[in-house]
């Protein structure tokens, strides 16, 4: 491993003595406008192309067509009959009574019927699209977390790679101070492991942004290995709503909270139902009898109308049944959705606390820790050129560097992935809320 350290290094020598300007100009830069657009421009096609939202386009679409269908009529019926002859014969001028009859039958739904079907079928329709709005919310957010997880896996081996460099140049001083027999083995070994070791993690980058890539591509319903583009640096997000603030905005957008109230009325609509189709539906017919003459008889055609009505008896109280089980439904839909808000404010207050917790995280490393980290490592590499400390403490000013700016990043992608998470429980984009509040305003 030491000649590829060596093929890396001609570079933590040079890099330690211009660290300061270098890292403090990455830390200084805005998030480019670029990330945004481009996670936006993601969101927006997982809208459009994911077959899972398309599926239930489908079904909601079938259910408004159920809509029109349970609203139309039941088929006519014909029949054709020979009646009213003699047992003895069959001729059709041996009786007076005797004819070929042709019927036309309608069974016509009582009053009202129609009316609440098309009203159940429809409140199950609106259950499904908004159970798609919500599947919308969690495909944007899911999609939106796995981009920012990506950033932050490039932006940790961008990082990794520079302190590679950095780490050959100084392996490359003490190499040169162990020829002149002022360093120790162990220092260009201890070097040497760190340098191996940041290596490894490369591979692990690596894996981890395939395995995101993919991720990705699969929502957009495209090849796992499309190229997608993510920034170089990113910035800070703060929260710019409190928390009743959120809660309100998820009372008012979230899906999930829709759904709920939805099916609670799709339930106390179809309870309804049940109690009217206990009304007997009516059919009406309308006949007409050809007869020949017989006898006395001259043998006129004879026409007939009529009117039947099934007898309404529920021994077994099944429409009872039903309507108890629908606002039974009704009562679980209404329970569920407090269930839901619970949910969502325990999610709201963790996601704030943690959103809070990495902006001041994030701070603190970047205006405190990370240029005590740099100046500790110029001093310590001062002091160990002039042999006044040993290697163990540029070593030690050079791992927690490392972790320092990690977790700069870290902490900026995390605020970035709360807000994210925060929308995803409130239903909306915050900076849209944010300013249809100014316009309300």
């Amino acid at each position: 491993m030491l000649f590829k350290l060596s093929n890396f290094s001609t570079a933590l020598l040079i890099a330690i003595t211009t660290w300061p300007s270098l890292l403090w100009a990455n830390d200084d830069m805005e998030q480019p406008a670029a990330e945004t657009v481009e996670m936006d421009r993601l969101v927006d096609e997982v809208v459009r192309v994911n077959p899972r939202l398309t599926a239930m386009e489908r079904q909601v679409a079938a259910l408004r067509e159920k809509a029109v269908a349970v609203q139309t009529l039941m088929d006519p019926m014909i029949a054709v009959e020979y009646s009213n002859f003699p047992w003895n014969t069959w001729a059709l001028g041996d009786s007076p009574m005797t004819g070929i009859q042709v019927k036309v039958a309608q069974t016509l739904p009582f009053p009202g019927k129609n009316e609440r079907r098309e009203a159940t079928a429809l409140a199950q329709a609106e259950v499904k699209s908004l159970e798609r709005e919500e599947l919308t919310v969690q495909l944007r957010a899911a999609v939106k977390q796995n981009y920012l997880a990506l950033t932050l896996v490039r932006q940790l081996r961008g990082l990794s790679e520079e302190h590679i460099v950095s780490i050959e140049k100084l392996l490359a001083r003490v190499r040169l101070r162990y020829e002149v027999g002022k360093g120790n083995q162990k220092d260009i070994l201890g070097l040497e492991l760190l340098g191996d070791k940041l290596e490894d993690e490369l591979e692990d980058f690596a894996s981890n942004d395939r395995e995101l890539t993919a991720s990705i591509n699969s929502a957009l319903h495209r090849d796992a290995r499309t190229s997608i583009a993510t920034p170089k640096e990113s910035a800070s997000v703060s929260p710019g709503h409190s928390y009743e603030q959120l809660l309100e905005l998820a009372r008012q957008y979230r899906p999930k909270l829709a759904v709920f109230e939805q099916r609670s009325r799709a339930s106390k609509l179809a309870a309804d139902q049940a109690e009217w189709e206990r009304r007997p539906d009516f059919t009406v017919w309308l006949g007409y009898r050809f007869r020949i003459e017989a006898g006395m008889d001259d043998g006129t055609d004879f026409l007939s109308i009529g009117a039947s009505v099934p007898l309404p008896f529920d021994f077994l109280d099944t429409a009872d049944a039903r309507k108890a089980g629908q606002l039974e439904l009704a009562q679980a839909a209404q329970h569920g959705r407090s269930g839901a808000l619970d949910d969502i404010a325990f999610g709201l207050e963790k996601s704030l606390a943690a959103w809070r917790r990495a902006l001041s995280k994030e701070e603190t490393y970047r205006e405190t820790l990370v240029p005590q980290a740099r100046r500790t490592l110029d001093a310590a590499l001062l002091a160990y050129e002039t042999d006044r400390t040993d290697f163990f403490s540029i070593y030690r000013a050079e791992l927690d560097l490392i972790a320092f700016e990690r977790t700069i990043r870290t902490a900026r992608i995390t605020t970035a992935k709360m807000k994210v998470a925060v929308e995803a429980l409130v239903g909306t984009d915050l900076d849209a809320a944010a300013r249809e509040q100014e316009k309300a305003r």
